[in-house]
């Protein structure tokens, strides 16, 4: 699942299932009440109406944008995350998706600062912990 915030950062986080309950309850837990929500016509969000102000675009209806209502920024997202994935990870593992979504969240949230991007990953890189190769090739826990 993934928020932004117009002109701000970008969340995503892998999610079990996107069941009303999960969407909407992320939601009340991440926006503030009576913030503008704009989602696609997914009817899982239909719920936020309930504590945020709820616009929707309706892609089905081939509808993109309507004023300043549109998901082109979230949308922009995905699609960098995708060509990332193809083009250079070629496959994602669903034991490390929270791992990869990070990653492209991290290069998302500092397109701006291109110059200084390297000097802060290298700089992260080596203040950062180490995966133990033994926890990244370990079978996923099963949770109950």
């Amino acid at each position: 699942m993934g928020l932004v915030e117009r002109k701000g950062k970008v969340q995503a986080f892998p999610i079990k299932t996107p069941s009303a309950k999960v969407l909407v309850g992320v939601v009340k837990d991440r926006v503030a009440p009576g913030s503008r929500i704009i989602t696609d016509q997914l009817r899982s969000y239909q719920g936020i109406a309930k504590t945020h102000r709820h616009d929707v675009i309706n892609h089905i209806q081939d509808e993109y944008v309507r004023g300043d209502i549109h998901t082109n920024t979230i949308e922009n997202f995905w699609s960098l995350l995708k060509r990332g994935i193809v083009g250079g990870y070629h496959k994602v593992s669903v034991k490390h998706l929270d791992r990869y979504l990070a990653e492209f969240t991290y290069r998302f949230n500092r397109r701006d600062e291109r110059e200084q991007l390297f000097a802060m990953t290298a700089k992260n890189l080596l203040n950062g912990k180490n995966l133990p190769y033994e926890k990244l090739t370990a079978s996923p826990v099963s949770e109950p």
